[in-house]
């Protein structure tokens, strides 16, 4: 395999909360738009796998008369002869290495311990499966259903690898090729290869199926998936004529401020195109609050909608950029029947916690230098300011008073769903994080007349009012820069 590298570096602009904000689009065959604003958007990286002819065999494939139909490969990745090992994968990384170790995976972040991809039960998506990024878009690494179909076919024998013949007297060699971390072990006495699914009772652990010297039969297991283990691919369509010539497999790489990097099979894009949206709201008069808080965040001193502090503003259901008129589960963004009313983003199986820069409410209607607040800093807010019921001009409300004798006022403005409730006696207020537990709920900050804490259990189709924050001092504020130009290509 050889790589090429094609790079597009995406300038950055800082644009003004006072006239436009603009998007990169990128649009795929399936019908979705992703949006990102272009001041978060670092560098946009093409990655080119090549595959030369003479490196994958010409009877790449064998066809044991399954009744899915799925075709095994005749060897695994990186070998050249059925009975060679391969090449050793982590779960989810497209490259081989030496040795592994869950500091070097490249879903998992070192800082804060935890995986960054990929959750519960979750299926490989094609930009992060070995068997695709390296043979091409035919070709993909098996489900446990398809490793289950091909345990139960036909003979099986174990001397240094697996012989599985299949119910047309056809067969595939799998060698015991063990598994690696710092060192290899079980080679010629475990045959360990990956599916492409996590395991659904640990984000921590991948399924791979195992043929073990000594048992008569195989088993699916879960193993750490920053392991080592070979790949075996499949495929469900006969080739006319297999890699007589090279095949090439082109990724996007969509970089982002925030560390986050988009993955994109180019194969599956229509276009890349650039959208400016104006931002209707007169920003320029919007001032914030500096409470002296530890992390520096500066709050807005009225809701979004609002021109007065004590004004309740416009209302928002979790993760939605426009205001409603009225809520039910069926009108919110992020909910669909299928078999049942399932969440399509911000879910257990996306593992995104935080609404991202393109469903953010005060980003999309004030611009990039504002942002819903976090529910840290919703926690810092209330761990380092003394709150207290109060009324403003008629309305009641909490202030938070800081210790640099700075204040806040949010206005009680209550919730809605099919109508207003508990206005003037609670204040709900979203921050951009999504439950710990239930992908069904926002967490938000909560207030009545008695006190002020932190709940999560509220869920995401009530509409609630957003105060949003900044980290950006007006002194500090950048020029206005042109937007970017269309991309010219993709390979």
């Amino acid at each position: 395999m050889r790589k090429e590298l094609i790079a597009f570096v995406a300038a950055l602009a800082l644009c003004s909360s006072l006239s436009a904000t603009t998007f990169m689009c990128v649009e795929s065959k399936d019908g979705s738009v992703k949006k990102y604003y272009n001041d978060f958007v670092t560098q946009v990286d093409f990655e080119t796998f090549i595959t030369p002819a003479d490196t994958i065999p010409t009877d790449t494939y064998v066809d044991l008369g399954l009744p899915s139909g799925t075709l095994w490969a005749n060897v695994n990745i990186g070998a050249t002869t059925p009975e060679e090992c391969g090449d050793y994968f982590a779960w989810g990384e497209i490259e081989s290495k030496d040795s592994f170790y869950i500091d070097n995976y490249q879903w998992y972040d070192t800082t804060t311990h935890r995986y960054t991809k990929y959750s519960f039960g979750d299926t490989l998506l094609p930009a992060d499966d070995a068997a695709t990024a390296i043979w091409g878009s035919e070709w993909r690494m098996p489900t446990p259903d398809e490793f289950k179909e091909l345990q139960g076919t036909g003979r099986i024998n174990f001397n240094q690898y697996v012989k599985i013949t299949g119910p047309n007297g056809n067969f595939i060699i799998l060698p015991a090729a063990g598994s690696k971390r710092e060192k290899l072990s079980g080679k010629g006495s475990n045959a360990q290869y990956w599916t492409s699914t996590l395991y659904k009772h640990s984000d921590s652990e991948a399924l791979y199926l195992q043929y073990k010297k000594g048992s008569s039969t195989p088993s699916t297991e879960s193993e750490y998936r920053y392991s080592g283990l070979t790949i075996r691919p499949v495929r469900t369509k006969k080739a006319s004529k297999i890699f007589s010539n090279t095949d090439t497999t082109t990724f996007m790489y969509v970089r982002q401020t925030n560390g986050q990097t988009d993955v994109y099979n180019t194969k599956e894009v229509v276009q890349v195109i650039y959208e400016e949206k104006n931002i209707t709201a007169d920003t320029s008069s919007i001032q914030y609050v500096d409470l002296g808080l530890p992390s520096g965040t500066l709050w807005a001193t009225v809701n979004i909608g609002a021109s007065k502090p004590e004004e309740y503003g416009d209302y928002f259901t979790w993760a939605d950029t426009d205001p409603i008129d009225t809520v039910n589960p069926q009108s919110y963004k992020f909910i669909k029947y299928i078999k049942d009313w399932e969440y399509t983003k911000y879910n257990n199986k996306d593992g995104i916690s935080q609404v991202l820069p393109e469903d953010d409410a005060a980003t999309f209607n004030w611009g990039t230098n504002w942002k819903i607040p976090s529910s840290s800093q919703c926690q810092e807010l209330i761990d380092n300011c003394r709150w207290y019921w109060d009324e403003r001009n008629g309305v009641y409300g909490m202030v938070f008073k800081a210790k640099n004798g700075n204040s806040m006022f949010l206005p009680a403005a209550g919730l809605f769903y099919d109508g207003f409730d508990s206005v003037g006696e609670e204040g709900f207020y979203w921050s951009s994080t999504r439950s710990k537990f239930y992908e069904e709920q926002g967490q938000c900050l909560y207030f009545y007349s008695g006190g002020a804490y932190w709940v999560s259990d509220y869920h995401r189709v009530f509409a609630y009012p957003i105060r949003p924050v900044s980290t950006l001092k007006k002194e500090e504020e950048k020029e206005d820069l042109p937007p970017l130009p269309p991309l010219p290509f993709l390979p």
